[in-house]
């Protein structure tokens, strides 16, 4: 198959100018999305790629998600936190629940 040089290079990750078994099978698996791939990305990789889940962006600030009680109306809630994509830290939730109360007997 006429593979671009660039895109061969892509794929050859160990520089020996052939393709192992290896990275044969990684071009296969990818043989569609590779004759319209940008490889501007490789050398460029967008932000946040390969670090830890959300550095792409800076830290929500957390001093409107966290709740202690009472905690606020369940309209106001689903407002604010479900229909707004926001996360919530509810301190204390669990406390007066009978679970936290158990023995192995």
């Amino acid at each position: 198959a006429a593979l671009p040089e660039a895109h061969f290079t892509y794929f050859d990750k160990d520089r020996d100018k052939q393709l192992n078994v290896h990275e044969c099978s990684s071009w296969w698996m990818q043989r569609k999305p590779a004759r319209t791939m940008n490889l501007s990305e490789v050398d460029d990789p967008p932000v946040g790629h390969l670090k830890r889940l959300g550095s792409h962006k800076p830290p929500l600030p957390s001093e409107h998600l966290v709740y202690q009680k009472p905690y606020p109306h369940p309209r106001e809630f689903w407002n604010k936190h479900m229909d707004g994509y926001l996360p919530a830290n509810l301190k204390g939730a669990q406390i007066g629940w009978p679970a936290m109360n158990w023995t192995r007997e």
